[in-house]
């Protein structure tokens, strides 16, 4: 009998202590590869099927290497309930860090890429 009190004030606490977050979708992006910009790699289309919801958006370049040579954040924006494009919302970036080889060197002054291959990630 003593284990079973346990267990249920086991549940009680795992029930009772859990926080609902919200799931968020990101449904598009589009990079421009002839115009790389810092406000352009923060630029998705994102879902959110719940509540209204304060987020940070950080968008990063990897090479080849899987090294990330481009890395901007936004400062926090609310995301509406439904669709938001980022883009319409006017988010501010909060930084923009580069690497300091000679992959980002050329996006910094260019703002094009360079040849080879690149991933690009929203988050």
């Amino acid at each position: 009998m003593k284990h079973y009190y346990h267990l249920v004030l086991v549940f009680i606490f795992i029930f009772g202590c859990s926080t609902v977050k919200a799931q968020l979708s990101i449904l598009n992006s589009s990079v421009n590869e002839y115009n790389i910009s810092a406000k352009g790699l923060l630029e998705v289309s994102v879902m959110n099927p719940q509540h209204d919801v304060q987020v940070i958006l950080d968008g990063k370049i990897f090479n080849a290497q899987n090294e990330v040579i481009m890395d901007v954040t936004s400062n926090p924006f609310v995301l509406k309930k439904g669709i938001n494009n980022t883009a319409q919302l006017n988010v501010s970036i909060a930084s923009v860090n580069y690497t300091g080889n000679d992959q980002s060197n050329y996006i910094k002054t260019s703002h094009t890429l360079p040849s080879g291959k690149f991933r690009y990630c929203a988050i």
